[in-house]
């Protein structure tokens, strides 16, 4: 659904808190229709404590986040980033519990929040004040590809570790290969030498037997026994 209204030049154009689908207090710098696409993604918010998210609407951001079954919802250009409004969120959240403490049984009087509301978004429309949050956030940005280049020349390392643990696990398999291989072989070759011992052992002893019976006059050797 999209966005129509009057274009307002501030970080922060809508803020509202809610308990489940009820709105229990919302402030506004501008008119337009997103009022009710808030009250849209009211019904399909996750209500998880600590859950935040941003939903794209046109050249719009709604950004939310859950604390103690309460949303806290903002609405911004898509040029402020995600930082500024958060940001926002967090000091709405801290002032709303500083205010009104728990109200998961009562949500009377709530609505004055509304004041509130007006105060933050003023104070985050200062230039100053998002200039500085802008300048946390560039930093933050620096860190993140700081960061994100050494997880991915971790990975790269960790690419090659595999690698050569693979190419290790091979020549450990190819070595128990081999010893498998060498050993059905020795055992072959001792065989086979078995076979040529015992082959060679025959052979002598015929050998020995026919000049013994040549010698003496016949097979039954009488020659050499009488």
């Amino acid at each position: 659904r999209r966005v129509h209204g009057e274009l307002c030049i501030m970080p922060v154009l809508y803020a509202l808190v809610a308990k489940d689908t009820t709105v229990l207090c919302e402030h506004t710098t501008c008119a337009g229709n997103f009022t009710a696409i808030a009250r849209k993604l009211l019904n399909k918010a996750s209500k998880n404590n600590n859950e935040k998210r941003t939903y794209i609407c046109d050249a719009y951001a709604f950004h939310y986040s859950v604390r103690n079954e309460l949303v806290f919802l903002c609405m911004s250009d898509q040029k402020s980033g995600r930082a500024v409004p958060f940001k926002f969120l967090e000091e709405m959240q801290e002032e709303f519990f500083n205010q009104f403490g728990d109200v998961s049984e009562s949500t009377g009087g709530t609505s004055s929040f509304g004041k509130v509301l007006k105060t933050l978004m003023e104070k985050y429309a200062k230039v100053t004040e998002v200039d500085k949050i802008m300048k946390l956030q560039k930093e933050l940005d620096e860190v993140t590809d700081i960061v994100r280049t050494n997880i991915e020349k971790t990975v790269t390392r960790g690419e090659q570790i595999s690698s050569l643990v693979d190419k290790t696990q091979k020549l450990k398999d190819s070595t128990h290969t081999f010893r498998v291989k060498s050993r059905a072989l020795r055992q072959s070759l001792w065989r086979q030498n078995a076979k040529l011992i015992c082959t060679l052992t025959i052979l002598i002893l015929l050998g020995v037997y026919f000049f013994l019976v040549s010698f003496c006059g016949g097979f039954t050797l009488s020659g050499c026994t009488s």
